[in-house]
């Protein structure tokens, strides 16, 4: 250790030798410690150091004794350490931290400083001592690094991560702030019931605080939360009793598994349609075929009376009537099991439009239009898209009693394979319709597809049950979405079709007649198809099944009078049908002309008829001119 001093530090050196006079305890201390130990003077220079500390400094310079830290140490080091001096010189007692670079190594040391003082408390210097942390500080980045690692796994998690302790929420990762629409200000320290559907709330509370006494508690069950914007999602919870800050807690794990629900949701609606379906299809066939004796006599009758005659007006009438019971029929058939709609290629705007200015005729609504021009086309069943939206139309004009605007909005999308969505990936035509009537609560919206649902008195419940089978039999998807009091929104979807240009099936008809061969099982239609097609021009011969039309057309070419047109029933109880029967006759004349009839528009050889060899199809019930009309476009075609 080195003897020389200056005169200006012989106070200091006399106080350091008088405190080493205290006890021998101290100086082995100093001697042996590993921690740097130091004293400076008020000018800042080193006037003692240890042998740990001299060790240090040797490394640095030589004699370090008398020397000041811009001396020994680079200059931005230096300055760091000249500042904190300062802080002890001015009677403050100061902690730091330094980096050094030792035989290009580094070390992190932390130092605590204190002012030096004579017997009459002034300060003569600063004590000092540093201790290399470098290990612990390593050991600190390395927890930390962990601790960073572990919480970005957290933080991005697919599942909801929450910690609650006394009834609060302690933490919450990103995911929970995502699906709940808050953030973390608001969330933390907010009771953990505030979230929760009402309905399930008690049920909830009940679990979480019996989980904490140690009760045979589910870890996982479902229940309702609700978003900042009431919006409802489903959660599937897994708990866990944890320690938390040593105070217990749980730990709960959520997935947000809205659209899971959704989905069962649909098929079990689905379900429910199919079941209505069976029953309501073998109904409304039965009926049909009784509609179209009834209406086509009225129309056979009103061709024997002449207009302006008030027997005439009466079976407009009774006509009208007819019409909407054949209107209720086809609803019910529309959702019947295995409905396919008869798809034409087509844009769909005339069919909005047709629907809208139909639907809102008289009443005090209007609707605003917002259709591109570019719309792609679609495959649809037209009668079946204007009867789906029009459900609609009446909907909103319903909840709008004293009236305002309907907003209907087309537009063309794409679904990729990447989107969360249950509609397949590929381009669709997207109609939004929009009212600013009265909403639906959040406790209906679910069962507004559902059969016989409705909140008015005198409706059946069947119009937006309805809508929803044409959409999905259209392969399509429907939503909706409603702000009680202020707006509802559906939002239907249908998928582009493959072609890009309209069908033009039948060019423009001109009145002829013909030879007519008739086949069908129930007689009294028979006798008003002979009847009314006879009084037009045309001749006509009935048979009640398939074997006596094979027969009859056989014989005919025999006779070289053959028919123009056979008109097929496509079901003959107990007898040879229209499928069957179609094919014989296609083998007798490949080039034949036949028309297929049914009380059954949902059934496949009608949705498809050209591939089972007819040119053109007609529904029961029909009136004598929507008869007239197909024959024409056949015998034109």
């Amino acid at each position: 250790m080195s003897n020389v001093y200056d005169a200006d530090n012989i106070m200091v050196k006399e106080k350091y030798d008088h405190i080493l006079e205290k006890s021998k305890c101290y100086q082995a201390i100093f001697e042996t410690a590993k921690d740097l130990i130091f004293i400076k003077d008020k000018n800042l220079k080193y006037v003692f150091m240890n042998p740990s500390m001299e060790t240090f400094c040797n490394t640095l310079c030589l004699e370090p004794i008398g020397r000041t830290d811009e001396e020994i140490f680079d200059k931005e080091i230096a300055k760091t350490i000249k500042k904190a001096d300062i802080q002890v010189i001015d009677g403050e007692t100061v902690e730091t931290e330094h980096t050094v670079i030792i035989e290009e190594k580094t070390r992190i040391y932390s130092i605590i400083k204190t002012p030096l003082r004579n017997d009459s408390e002034e300060i003569i210097g600063l004590f000092g001592i540093a201790r290399d942390i470098t290990e612990n500080s390593n050991t600190k980045k390395s927890l930390q690094k962990v601790e960073d690692k572990y919480l970005s796994l957290i933080e991005n998690a697919n599942e909801g991560i929450i910690v609650i302790q006394d009834g609060l929420i302690k933490f919450a990762n990103r995911k929970v702030l995502s699906f709940l629409n808050i953030d973390n200000y608001n969330l933390i320290l907010a009771p953990f019931d505030s979230f929760i559907h009402p309905d399930d709330r008690n049920m909830v509370i009940k679990n979480h605080f019996g989980r904490l006494k140690g009760e045979d508690i589910p870890s996982q069950y479902e229940f309702r939360v609700l978003d900042k914007n009431g919006n409802v999602r489903w959660v599937l919870i897994n708990a866990v009793v944890i320690d938390w800050n040593g105070k217990p807690a749980i730990l709960n794990f959520l997935n947000d598994i809205t659209d899971k629900r959704n989905m069962e949701e649909e098929i079990l609606r689905a379900d429910k349609l199919d079941s209505l379906g069976a029953l309501a299809g073998g109904i409304a066939h039965d009926f049909n075929n009784i509609l179209t004796a009834i209406l086509g006599n009225i129309s056979l009758v009103k061709m024997y009376i002449m207009q302006g005659d008030k027997l005439y007006e009466r079976l407009v009438e009774a006509e009208k009537a007819s019409l909407r019971a054949k209107e209720l029929t086809q609803q019910l058939l529309t959702f019947s099991k295995g409905g396919s709609p008869i798809f034409k290629t087509t844009s769909i705007v005339k069919s909005i439009r047709d629907s809208v200015n139909f639907s809102l005729s008289g009443s005090n609504v209007k609707c605003e239009f917002c259709i591109p021009d570019n719309m792609y086309l679609v495959d649809i069943d037209e009668n079946q898209i204007c009867h789906a939206i029009n459900n609609i139309i009446i909907n909103s004009v319903q909840a709008m009693i004293n009236g305002g605007t309907i907003y209907i909005k087309c537009e063309n999308i794409i679904i990729n394979e990447n989107d969360l969505n249950i509609m397949k990936p590929g381009e669709y035509v997207k109609v939004s319709i929009e009212d600013e009537g009265v909403g639906i609560s959040k406790e209906n919206i679910s069962k507004v597809f559902d059969p016989y649902f409705t909140t008015k008195e005198k409706s059946r419940g069947l119009g937006l049950t309805t809508t929803y089978s044409i959409i999905k039999k259209h392969g399509g998807y429907i939503t909706v979405n409603s702000e009680l009091g202020v707006k509802t929104v559906f939002d239907i979807y249908l998928p582009a079709s493959k072609q890009n240009c309209i069908n033009n099936v039948f060019p423009e008809a001109r009145l002829i007649t013909g030879k007519i061969l008739v086949m069908d099982d129930e007689e009294s239609i028979r006798n008003l198809v002979s009847e009314a097609l006879g009084m037009v021009g045309y001749n006509v011969y009935a048979v009640c099944d398939g074997k006596d039309a094979i027969k009859s057309y056989q014989e005919a070419i025999e006779m070289e009078s053959q028919y123009d047109v056979v008109i097929l029933d496509l079901t003959v109880p107990g007898g040879m049908g229209g499928e069957e029967t179609i094919k014989k006759l296609i083998k007798i004349n490949p080039e034949i002309k036949t028309i297929v009839s049914s009380g059954y528009f949902d059934d496949p050889v009608i949705a498809n008829y050209k591939e089972y060899g007819f040119k053109d199809f007609i529904l029961k019930p029909y009136r004598i001119e929507d008869l007239q009309e197909t024959l024409i476009r056949v015998m034109n075609s």
